[in-house]
C-alpha cells in the first residue's frame, strides 16, 4: 500500500509515552502493527489509515471487504433491529432522560443509516440530528432523519452548550483524533448533559484467545483498541465522569462472524449458515465482554 494514505504514530495518543518504548502485540499485515503503551495499557495501530473517502464508501456497507479487514457489512440494512436492541441501553436512558427536559436535544456521531434516531421519531419532543462522514451512509440516513450532517464533528458549526446526549456506537475505535472529538463533544453539551459511547472489548478472553483473528480486529477502519481502564481514563481527561459501564457480548455477533468467515473460505456453506439469520435480530448473552458500553457526564462547572 501507499504510504501517503497512513498516519504514522509518533506516541501513544492517551499518555504521550514515545512510541519506541510501547509493546507490540501483534503484526496485523505488512504495514501495520498492533502497540500497547506499557505507562498507560492504551492498545493502538502503529500507522492509521486517513483515506476515509475509499474506506467507507458503498463497499463498507454493503459488500463487506473484510478480505482486507476493513470489516464492513454484507448488508448494514438487514442487522437494523439487531443493531438497535445492542443499543437498548442507550434507548432506555434517553427515553428516560428526556421526559424531564422538553425539547430534548440528541446527536448521533457515526449514524450509519439513521438506524438508532429513527426509533425516536414519532417522540416530538426529542430533535434528532446525525452526522455521518460517509457520503453514502449519509445520503440513506437523510431519507428519514431531518437533520443529517455529512462533515467530521470539527468542520460542521453546532451551537455550544446545546445538545442534552451525544452517541457515538462502535465511532471511538475508528478515530484517529479521539482527544479532538471529545473536547468537541464537551463543548457542545449542556452541563451534565451525556455521552453514550460503545466500543469493542480489547480486555475480554476472545481477544487473547483469537488475536489476530478477533472479530473486532481491522486494521484499516479500526486504529485505536480500548479496555474499561482506558476508555475510562480518555473520558475524564476530557472532561466526563462515568455514569456507568458494561462489559457485554451476544450470540449474534459471535455467529454473524463465523458464519461470514466460513462463507468467505467455502462458498457453499453460505446456504448451511441462512437459516441462522435469525439470530440476527435475537440477542443471547455470551460471556467474552465483546463491547463495552459506558455512560459519561459532561463535569458541570462550579
Amino acid at each position: 500500500m501507499k504510504d501517503n494514505i497512513y498516519l504514522d504514530q509518533k506516541k501513544c495518543i492517551l499518555c504521550g509515552n514515545p512510541i519506541n518504548n510501547c509493546i507490540e502485540l501483534l503484526s496485523l499485515n505488512e504495514d501495520q502493527t498492533l502497540l500497547k503503551c506499557p505507562v498507560c495499557g492504551l492498545i493502538f495501530n502503529n500507522k492509521m489509515r486517513i483515506d476515509f473517502d475509499v474506506i467507507y464508501g458503498k463497499n463498507y456497507y454493503e459488500v463487506d471487504n473484510v478480505k482486507d479487514q476493513c470489516g464492513g457489512y454484507f448488508n448494514y440494512s438487514s442487522i437494523e433491529i439487531g443493531l438497535n436492541k445492542d443499543y437498548y441501553f442507550a434507548y432506555k436512558y434517553i427515553l428516560n432522560k428526556s421526559r424531564d427536559k422538553k425539547n430534548f436535544k440528541l446527536l448521533d456521531i457515526g449514524c450509519g443509516y439513521g438506524f438508532f434516531l429513527k426509533q425516536f421519531l414519532a417522540d416530538n419532543n426529542i430533535i434528532l440530528e446525525g452526522i455521518e462522514t460517509s457520503s453514502y451512509a449519509a445520503s440513506v440516513a437523510e431519507k428519514s432523519i431531518p437533520k443529517i450532517y455529512d462533515k467530521p464533528l470539527g468542520e460542521i458549526n453546532l451551537e455550544k452548550k446545546s445538545y442534552d446526549a451525544v452517541l457515538m456506537f462502535e465511532v471511538i475505535e475508528h478515530l484517529i483524533n479521539p482527544f479532538e472529538y471529545l473536547q468537541k463533544i464537551n463543548e457542545l453539551l449542556i452541563d451534565g448533559g451525556y455521552l453514550i459511547i460503545s466500543t469493542p472489548n480489547i480486555s475480554n478472553i476472545t481477544f487473547k484467545l483469537l488475536k489476530k483473528k478477533w472479530p473486532a480486529i481491522h486494521p484499516e477502519t479500526h486504529n485505536i483498541y480500548y479496555t474499561p481502564k482506558t476508555l475510562v481514563k480518555i473520558c475524564e481527561e476530557n472532561g466526563f465522569e462515568l455514569v456507568s459501564l458494561q462489559q457485554k457480548n451476544t450470540l449474534r455477533k459471535s455467529v454473524n462472524h463465523i458464519s461470514r468467515k466460513i462463507s468467505m473460505k467455502i462458498p457453499q456453506t453460505s446456504i448451511i449458515f441462512k437459516p441462522l439469520k435469525v439470530i440476527d435480530d435475537m440477542i443471547i448473552p455470551f460471556p467474552s465482554g465483546g463491547s463495552i458500553n459506558a455512560i459519561f457526564r459532561k463535569k458541570e462547572i462550579i
